[in-house]
């Protein structure tokens, strides 16, 4: 096309007539087009899949923003993890006497350590069965529970549960994040195989999204079970409501600090001060030259010939 233009004579600011060049660019407009919408079709697919996941996520974040009391909420998480560990055991066999306790007790203990594994004898084995068992351990967890907060306080516990669901939810999100984000990449090779890809995205991005809230729950459950606070003795001091108040023991604690900062600082492992000469009894002296001031690019007296910089100015 650029030879027959060039022999046509055409200027560049001069518009081309020609039906089968107009046909053959617009055809190529439209092909590009229509790839383009697709690619905007399937993007706004993959958004939609992201932000229904999106509002579940943050429906439980504004829980812990908005100070929401989040105990039964741990409880039900709690119920749901027992049952799932339960109901495979007793699906297994409708005779109480088969069912595999040891591998129940191990899970349970997976999820507080604090659980002690079930000792049944055999009549109470026999008169089990899938619901009295449920209601056995579920009461043995809610007395766990209750034994952690009087271990570390109502208040105190409201607002670990708090900080362990968002510290939670937050690590497992971002996670998820980037691994739908990959999944985006390479899902188009889908087409290939003659699968819809945004059906195939919204179908793998919802089984992804089920095991991180699995494992949110998981993780929720163990750390509030089996969370404990280590405090040193001053901090005891504080926090145990003694004789002084807060704002005493922490005024207490500041002069005491301020104390060990402006002593020696030997045992302390504060650096030492240094001493500083007083003015006034030092005379500082006046440098005089003997001989005068010798440019660098000046010869030198010593008659050599060279440049000062050269000989005598480099011992300077």
């Amino acid at each position: 096309m650029q030879t027959v233009v060039g022999k046509l004579g055409v200027a560049d600011d001069e518009a081309i007539e020609s039906g089968m060049l107009s046909r053959s660019i617009e055809g190529a407009q439209k092909k590009v087009e229509a790839r383009n919408f697709s690619i905007r079709k399937y993007v706004l697919q993959y958004d939609n899949v992201m932000n229904k996941q999106r509002e579940i996520i943050y429906d439980e974040r504004r829980k812990v923003l908005f100070g929401e009391d989040l105990r039964e909420y741990i409880m039900n998480m709690t119920k749901e993890l027992v049952i799932e560990t339960i109901e495979p055991i007793t699906f297994a066999s409708k005779f109480p006497e088969e069912w595999d306790f040891d591998t129940m007790n191990n899970h349970l203990k997976r999820i507080c350590e604090q659980f002690k594994p079930l000792q049944l004898s055999l009549e109470e084995i026999r008169g089990l069965s899938d619901a009295s068992l449920k209601e056995m351990v579920l009461d043995t967890f809610e007395t766990l529970y209750q034994a952690k907060e009087q271990e570390l306080g109502t208040e105190r516990m409201r607002e670990l549960e708090r900080m362990i669901l968002i510290r939670v939810v937050d690590n497992k999100w971002m996670d998820h994040i980037d691994a739908m984000d990959q999944l985006k990449h390479g899902i188009g090779l889908r087409a290939l195989g003659q699968q819809d890809p945004a059906a195939a995205y919204a179908k793998e991005g919802f089984d992804m999204f089920e095991e991180m809230v699995q494992s949110i729950k998981e993780e929720t459950v163990k750390f509030c079970y089996n969370v404990t606070i280590q405090t040193n003795t001053e901090r005891k001091q504080i926090l145990g409501g003694g004789k002084e108040s807060f704002d005493d023991s922490a005024k207490k604690m500041a002069a005491q600090a301020e104390v060990a900062m402006v002593g020696d600082g030997v045992e302390q492992g504060i650096p030492q001060r240094q001493h500083i000469p007083e003015r006034g009894k030092s005379k500082q002296e006046t440098v005089r030259r003997d001989m005068p001031k010798v440019g660098r690019n000046d010869p030198c007296p010593c008659g050599s010939g060279k440049k000062y910089k050269y000989c005598h100015g480099r011992e300077e």
